[in-house]
């Protein structure tokens, strides 16, 4: 057998036999490197045809490398993924459906037709720029970036691309998380907002100012829940986002008992006397054939008592925010609040509603502070009048 001359590396990715060069590279997805002979050529044609060579094995050009795909076609098979994923279990439906709205709506209009071994760093960075751009939220911005990055190790697992190229961008590169800008109902924006729910919103605006439920476990409530002799609601489930049926909580912190105020208490009473179905497993919120209304109908009664009270920029959501601050301008503790929202943790609580809490210390302090230093003043101005005689 004849004697086979040793490779000589030569760079990266470049190797020599006597006069003939050779060019080695990895398909995505395995570990078994790929040779390619490319002749007895100089050093720059070796090098070109070695990075010609290492770019059509990465775009799944080459023979035996996975057939290339678009990031739409790569985003349809991911969805199909995680679908199967909440199927089991593992994942909730209602992450899915907002990766899925965020690559949709937001990468896939820009990106979805290239190749996705071709989508770099600079094409990312290029996205955060345009969303950014866009006036979104940063928080809605890294929202749909965390989707992006997903989908884009999706890839990287099934062999599409050798690695995730999102892992390559500077910190600085990186969308921030940044905080949403919460609002909290005044008491007479609270006020109009009551005396303005009709109908289906005559209950379902109480109930979300005054127990800080999430919209999904207001319509997940049954009446065997809500317990009037001890004046609380207990939180079980919540309602699907498909509406469909009744599901765990998000988290066990989040079963949990509310307390429930005389007139709220007062309100879900007239609604169990009228209701056609108000049997313990019924629903609290529901229509005329006792299912449940949905999220989409119960939004679209909150917006008509919304903008017959001339309120801006309020969604179900702040009601919560608003209870968790009528709560602390109470004297709660974070505890207690943290408790009666179903937080995972007190550091949640005190990371959103932190202002809230340092007022209102700040404000008892400065009571104290004032009484201590001024009071006895008015005291003995008070003693000395001829009224105090």
């Amino acid at each position: 057998m004849p004697w086979k001359s040793k490779r000589v590396r030569v760079e990266q990715g470049l190797y020599k036999t006597g006069d003939v060069y050779w060019a080695c590279a990895t398909p995505p997805g395995t570990r078994q490197p790929e040779w390619r002979k490319l002749g007895a050529v100089g050093i720059q044609e070796g090098r070109r045809r070695r990075d010609e060579f290492a770019y059509k094995l990465k775009a799944g050009e080459l023979p035996g490398s996975l057939a290339p795909v678009t990031l739409r076609q790569l985003a349809e098979e991911w969805f199909t993924y995680l679908d199967a994923l909440v199927a089991a279990g593992e994942m909730r439906p209602r992450t899915v459906e907002a990766y899925r709205n965020g690559i949709r709506l937001h990468v896939v209009p820009r990106l979805g037709g290239r190749k996705v071994a071709s989508i770099g760093p600079e094409d990312l960075v290029a996205w955060h720029e345009a969303q950014r751009r866009s006036a979104a939220a940063a928080w809605s911005i890294h929202g749909r970036w965390v989707a992006f990055r997903s989908l884009l190790g999706y890839a990287a697992r099934t062999g599409r691309i050798a690695a995730n190229p999102a892992d390559l961008l500077l910190r600085r590169e990186r969308p921030k998380l940044g905080r949403p800008k919460n609002r909290f109902l005044t008491s007479a924006e609270i006020e109009g907002l009551i005396s303005n729910a009709r109908g289906l919103a005559a209950l379902t605006v109480p109930l979300l100012l005054f127990t800080g439920l999430r919209v999904s476990e207001v319509l997940g409530l049954t009446w065997c829940d809500v317990d009037f002799e001890r004046q609380m609601i207990r939180v079980r489930c919540q309602m699907s986002r498909r509406g469909n049926e009744r599901v765990a909580l998000k988290s066990d912190s989040a079963r949990r008992e509310v307390i429930l105020m005389d007139e709220v208490a007062h309100c879900l009473r007239k609604a169990r006397l009228a209701a056609p179905f108000s049997a313990d497993d019924d629903l609290v919120v529901a229509n005329g054939l006792g299912k449940t209304l949905g999220y989409g109908k119960l939004r679209n009664a909150f917006a008509a008592a919304r903008d017959a009270a001339g309120v801006e920029d309020v969604t179900p959501h702040t009601c919560r925010h608003t209870f968790a601050s009528i709560l602390i301008d109470l004297g709660c503790d974070v505890e207690f609040v943290s408790q009666q929202l179903g937080h995972r943790s007190t550091k949640t609580t005190w990371d959103t509603y932190v202002h809230l809490f340092r007022a209102q210390e700040q404000a008892e302090a400065a009571r104290r502070d004032l009484d201590a230093a001024f009071g006895r003043m008015l005291r003995a101005v008070d003693d000395s009048s001829p009224r105090s005689r």
